[in-house]
């Protein structure tokens, strides 16, 4: 899943694309490349000010074999 995050909220003058990836394909790729997952948090990615406009995120935390 792709989400266009607006000029005001990157600082960099301009919008920038964020993409979204399912557990499944995290797990994989720490796998492919050789990780180990630690520790994943979730949280909530807010897409404007008014705090209307959000999305659920995740954080993982891995280390190399």
């Amino acid at each position: 899943m792709e989400v266009e995050v607006g000029a005001e909220h990157t600082g960099t003058g301009g919008p920038m694309m964020m993409v979204r990836h399912s557990a499944r394909q995290i797990e994989k790729w720490t796998e492919q490349f050789g990780f180990t997952p630690l520790k994943n948090l979730a949280f909530t990615v807010y897409m404007n000010r008014e705090k209307s406009r959000s999305f659920p995120a995740r954080a993982y935390l891995a280390r190399k074999i």
